[in-house]
């Protein structure tokens, strides 16, 4: 899924950097600076909502804005993404 959504923006002409997983997410914002964040609940290592607590916390308000994606959507995960300003 990754790989076709990272095709689809590129067709638009946006510039999307691809990571596989939350700890090189978290160095790749601390690296860059990025206009959006498409973040996978399900990933390896640290989970999606790890790396948005995290981001939460180091970044706060200043982080980009942030779309969780998943494939099986649970409430638990829905409302703490929102809490954590997803």
């Amino acid at each position: 899924m990754a790989r076709f959504v990272t095709r689809l923006l590129a067709r638009e002409h946006m510039k999307v950097h691809w990571v596989q997983s939350g700890e090189r997410g978290l160095s790749a914002v601390a690296d860059a600076r990025y206009d959006a964040i498409l973040l996978d609940v399900e990933l390896p290592g640290m989970d999606g909502l790890q790396v948005l607590s995290e981001l939460e916390r180091t970044q706060g308000r200043n982080r980009p804005p942030v779309v969780v994606l998943t494939a099986a959507p649970r409430k638990d995960v829905l409302k703490e993404s929102f809490r954590l300003g997803a």
